[in-house]
């Protein structure tokens, strides 16, 4: 399966009200636009996912990198930051290494 046939089933699955509010949903739907090389549609798919769970701390990762697909490196250091946040509260230190790499190659 391609990434638009997962793109399209994700979008179906999105589309039932019992699913439109799932925050791993939207991380798969982001995560397969940035595969396809579609960032734009990966930034709104990331920013839902972190809207309903502001502690999802690998949507901050990826919305970042999206972010940085097409040059948008304000935003993209913006996301990592405010992820390393996060880690930080969370514990995933992992992410946050991460994202503290992937900041200092904006710099």
């Amino acid at each position: 399966m391609n990434h638009e046939q997962k793109i399209e089933q994700l979008e179906k699955l999105l589309a039932i009200e019992s699913e439109a509010n799932d925050p791993l949903t939207h991380f798969l739907l982001g995560r397969e636009y940035l595969e396809a090389e579609r960032p734009a549609d990966a930034v709104g798919a990331f920013e839902r996912c972190i809207a309903l769970n502001p502690h999802y701390t690998a949507a901050y990762r990826f919305l970042g990198d999206s972010h940085r697909a097409f040059g948008a490196n304000a935003h993209a250091r913006e996301a990592y930051e405010i992820g390393i946040g996060v880690a930080s509260e969370t514990g995933d230190m992992q992410a946050g290494k991460e994202m503290q790499a992937l900041l200092r190659r904006l710099e």
